[in-house]
């Protein structure tokens, strides 16, 4: 009998059943990969080689379209899995460690990206957010020094061209460090002439730090001139101070006309013992009651 080579038969599976099992003859000391009559009618063989490892078994229980750039190299989890995909949400569970000079996340929907720690537990502890530094991985040289920043929440924004631009930064600072405690100050930076630091309660602005250093209390209004200066705007007047304190407010005199008011604990002005008379005078008002404080030049 004539030897026949294998490119000479007359391609046919249609003898196959879907259960049948054939081997595939491999290179010497390799043992056969086993394929079912299934596999060989669905052409898992195409053009290009298949190389699975002896011994080894790929499960394809769907259809699957594979695709990449050619010698790349996949990495998949030591463990089973669910593999994520990056064009949808997806949900991780466990601890997640993320190694990289940057994470970004961009979206053009407003109120987003929306970043949520969320904490659940029945204690009384909630969820932190901790930004931390040192100056190495560990041990000797990681301690961080004076003047250092550990953390920084940086605001940017576009200017008239486009570009990004460092608008406004809160920051911790290392003031001191020793064996068992770092000291820090906590600043509010925000750049530019017209910038401001406020705080509001209730969507009402209360306190603002100009960017002259006025200091406004109640009010929006940087006075004309000046720096450094307590402005404080009319609103509510005291009627108790707590103990040992002194509250200073402002109120009217008259239409047009503040003045300078104080309230405090006990009875701070006593009664007037002479009756010198003089043409300055300073209205006060303490405990409710206007005072006048008597003035002269100086001389």
């Amino acid at each position: 009998m004539a030897n026949t080579k294998i490119s000479g038969l007359t391609p046919s599976v249609a003898d196959l059943a879907a259960t049948d099992v054939l081997p595939v003859v491999q290179t010497t000391g390799v043992g056969p990969v086993k394929m079912t009559g299934t596999q060989i009618k669905t052409g898992i063989v195409g053009a290009g080689a298949v190389s699975i490892a002896a011994l080894k078994t790929l499960t394809a229980s769907n259809t699957l379209t594979l695709a990449g750039t050619d010698s790349t190299t996949m990495t998949f989890p030591s463990t089973n899995a669910t593999l994520a995909r990056t064009d949808a949400g997806q949900t991780f569970t466990g601890s997640q460690t993320f190694n990289g000079d940057a994470f970004n996340i961009t979206s053009a929907t407003a109120f987003s990206p929306l970043f949520t720690i969320w904490n659940q537990t029945a204690s009384a502890n909630s969820a932190y957010c901790i930004l931390q530094k040192t100056r190495a991985a560990s041990g000797a040289g990681s301690a961080v020094q004076v003047n250092d920043v550990m953390g920084a929440f940086l605001f940017r924004g576009a200017d008239t061209g486009g570009v990004l631009r460092n608008s406004s930064y809160l920051e911790a600072v290392v003031t001191a460090v020793s064996g068992t405690a770092i000291d820090s100050g906590f600043r509010f930076n925000a750049l530019g002439t017209t910038s401001y630091v406020s705080y509001l309660v209730n969507g009402s602005e209360r306190v603002r730090f100009d960017a002259s250093g006025n200091i406004l209390l109640g009010t929006t209004v940087s006075p004309t001139t000046g720096a450094q200066c307590l402005t404080i705007e009319t609103g509510t007047a005291a009627t108790a101070s707590p103990a040992d304190t002194i509250t200073i407010y402002s109120t009217d005199l008259s239409a047009g006309n503040t003045m300078l008011s104080l309230y405090t604990e006990g009875t701070p002005v006593s009664a007037n013992t002479t009756t010198t008379n003089l043409a300055s005078r300073i209205a006060i008002r303490v405990n409710g009651t206007v005072y006048y404080l008597l003035a002269a030049s100086a001389a």
